[in-house]
């Protein structure tokens, strides 16, 4: 026998308009709290992971085995034909670090210094690239590989010089004090002192009002230099060089701008007489 509807027209069994509105709170509320919940979880996760990556940074900079690791990082990035090595270390990875007795190969290159002091930013470094706030070194020689190209005139772009390195490098502020440079142990120049900045990667130069004292005489560089972008350069250099046997040094200036569609070269001064040239 079945049930008779009553006064609204809705049968016993059936949820009133009222419950079924509240049943739809509950559902919403149940929703509501469901992602409340997921959102805390998410938050205190996301907290936990920016919790360990502080407290990684802090480790790798802070700590021997950090700076350690860094210094793996370096070695781990530089082409298999380059190797590094030093005898001890000193200071933590965010600076100032010293390495002494360090030894670098690269091909036939060699580069030998009594201590290198580092100041690095380390996020650069996980695209390659090795900057650097300071750098000092203090003690050093650098053998250049041998000249085995037969001589040739100059020729246009050949005999301009290619850029390549095995790892980017930016240094804002070097400060070298003494670094003897060879090739195959024979004596190219001296330097006593140098200043400046640099930043290095293949096919780009730019150097930062660098001032080189040496046995060869007193040079100055600023400006870049970039074969792999049409040769586009804007460089100006100086040079006062001392003459055997005269008290009048040799001076001269040198400017470059353009690119190999149009570039202007200057160079002028005294030798000791008046000296100018234009192409």
């Amino acid at each position: 026998m079945s049930r008779l509807p009553d006064a609204h027209g809705a049968s016993p069994d059936e949820p009133t308009p009222e419950q079924r509105e509240a049943h739809i709170g509950e559902l919403r509320d149940k929703r509501h709290a469901r992602r409340r919940r997921l959102a805390l979880r998410s938050g205190l996760a996301t907290l936990g992971v920016l919790l360990l990556v502080a407290a990684f940074a802090y480790w790798l900079l802070t700590t021997v085995a950090g700076r350690d690791l860094l210094l793996a990082q370096i070695k781990a990035r530089l082409p298999a034909t380059a190797s590094l090595t030093w005898s001890s270390a000193e200071g933590p990875a965010s600076g100032p670090m010293t390495l002494h007795g360090v030894h670098f190969r690269w091909n036939k290159l060699d580069f030998v210094a009594r201590t290198v002091v580092l100041d690095p930013a380390l996020r650069p470094l996980l695209g390659r690239r090795l900057r650097l706030d300071a750098m000092r070194i203090e003690g050093a020689t650098l053998d250049l590989p041998p000249n085995d190209k037969p001589f040739e005139l100059p020729r246009w772009p050949d005999s301009l010089p290619q850029i390549t390195v095995p790892l980017a490098l930016q240094a804002d502020d070097i400060r070298v004090d003494g670094l003897r440079v060879t090739r195959q142990s024979a004596p190219l120049i001296d330097i006593t002192r140098l200043r400046g900045g640099l930043d290095v990667s293949s096919g780009r130069l730019a150097m930062s009002h660098v001032a080189i004292d040496s046995d060869r005489g007193r040079f100055a560089l600023h400006g870049t230099y970039a074969p792999a972008d049409d040769y586009r350069t804007d460089l100006l250099a100086t040079a006062l060089v001392p003459v055997k046997n005269s008290r009048t040094p040799l001076r001269l200036g040198f400017v470059a701008r353009g690119s190999l569609e149009a570039m202007d070269v200057a160079l002028a001064g005294a030798a000791p007489g008046p000296v100018r040239v234009t192409l």
